[in-house]
Order: C-alpha cells, then structure tokens, then sequence
C-alpha cells in the first residue's frame, strides 16, 4: 500500500487515488457510481437537476482516466462545478483486491489493459486515457485467496518480505 504513496511522491504528482476492494466490489466500483434513486427521486423535487452527470460519482481509476484529458475533451462527463486538472498523470492504488469476488479481477482485465472505460448513463462511447498520461497502477493483495491466473498474467509480482523483529524495533 505505501509503495503506491512511495510512487506518487517520487513522480510529483500527488496522492495516489485508492480504490479499498471489499466483498461486495464490482468492476463498475473502480470506476464509478452511479445514484441511480437519488435521479428518480429528482424528479418529484423542484429545482433539482435531472442530468445524469449529477448523479455520478468517479472513483479512483475513473478520476485517473479522465484526469489523463483535458477538460474540454471529458466535458460531457463532468459536474460543472467538479475540479478537473488534466492532462495529468496520477497513481492508482487497487488495494486488497483479494478481499473482491473472484470473478473481480478478471472483470477489470480489459479495462486494465486498455485503461478505459463506459459511464452508459452519459453515452456509450468508451472513455480512454490519453496514451501520454497513462496512469500507473499498483495492485496489493495479502494473499488471502488465490487471484485468477489471466490477471497474474498481466501483472508484474512482487512479494514485499515483512520485516523481521530486529527490523520492527528498527522501525519503532
């Protein structure tokens, strides 16, 4: 987890967007989420917004991916009062992905790889990261249960050894 902080740091391009995989994660989490009620709801209450883009909420790959664009060029998908200071690149934290359903990280396979994704509640046109901005992404697991291997596949591993008691007392 703080390798992703470590990173982000030494690029100087602030904190890194976290994304806490819990048990009840889908793919579309990573990216968005969406108040499907609070719109319908809208409805009833004058003077509230019934613009889809109101009632969306980007999460941590999400807010990377269009943070890769200008402003100009994810418009449609914004709040107007939303801070959008792209083009930037970012560091995005997937962290725990264990803790996710096991059909999670081979849900997020494309999207990964290809770093896009859809908000169909906007338009169905996939929004992709600006090649020259490309997040990086850092993915933490505590081996808890085993991760499918078409992710392994994708991923560069590295085990982080904990420290040994001389260690921690060092670090205390």
């Amino acid at each position: 987890t703080q390798l992703a902080f470590h990173l982000s740091n030494q690029l100087g391009w602030g904190d890194p967007y976290i994304f806490e995989a819990k048990s009840t994660s889908t793919y579309r989490d990573l990216f968005y989420t969406y108040d499907a009620l609070g719109r319908f709801h809208s409805k009833d209450i004058e003077g509230r917004s019934r613009d889809a883009v109101d009632y969306i909420e980007y999460n941590a790959l999400g807010k990377a991916i269009l943070r890769t664009r200008t402003r100009a060029a994810v418009q449609r998908y914004l709040r107007e009062d939303e801070p959008h200071d792209g083009p930037r690149a970012s560091v995005v934290l997937i962290d725990e992905i264990d803790k996710a359903p096991r059909d999670f990280p081979n849900d997020i396979l494309r999207e990964l790889e290809n770093l896009y994704f859809k908000v169909p509640e906007i338009d169905l046109q996939p929004i992709e990261a600006d090649r020259d901005w490309r997040p990086v992404i850092v993915v933490t697991s505590n081996a808890e249960k085993n991760l499918p291997p078409a992710f392994l596949r994708r991923c560069t591993y590295h085990y982080i050894k904990p420290p040994d008691d001389s260690k921690l007392l060092d670090i205390l």
